[in-house]
């Protein structure tokens, strides 16, 4: 029954995950939350990639560590979980404190992230000279962001 807590527990202590694609996460925010756990302490992925297809901004915001921390970190992909302006905020500053230059690719795809919450983000990749690609379609953007830019 739990078996996205264990998944957690070994993306967690592995050391040599290297790619981790979900594809579905149950309704239970127990579950995904010890999931997220886990993954937050990981530092050997190079790509990580959720696709929710429901509201999982909190428990993202628990991954702060992980996108700060992970020295291998190449690219991530957040597609329809909903991350809202303050989870957005919690990831930019995050991004910002990244002491290595590694991350090349984000996309948040229908993430709901909003005008200010892209902005955050844009002004975090601005400490990231090595980063190029961003993707953020459906994600209700508007001219403060494009001032980001």
């Amino acid at each position: 029954e739990d078996d996205l807590g264990w998944l957690g527990y070994f993306i967690g202590r592995n050391q040599s995950v290297h790619d981790l694609t979900i594809d579905f996460l149950p309704q239970d925010d127990q579950r995904v939350d010890a999931f997220i756990e886990g993954v937050n302490c990981n530092r050997s992925l190079r790509e990580f990639s959720i696709l929710a297809d429901r509201d999982i901004g909190i428990s993202l915001q628990n991954l702060c560590s992980f996108f700060r921390e992970n020295n291998n970190l190449r690219a991530v992909y957040l597609y329809h979980s909903e991350i809202g302006r303050e989870c957005a905020r919690e990831l930019a500053l995050a991004l910002g404190k990244r002491r290595v230059k590694t991350l090349r690719h984000l996309s948040f795809r229908n993430n709901n992230l909003g005008d200010e919450g892209f902005a955050d983000i844009v002004q975090a990749l601005w400490t990231q000279p090595q980063f190029e690609e961003l993707i953020c379609s459906n994600n209700n953007i508007g001219r403060t962001s494009c001032m980001a830019l």
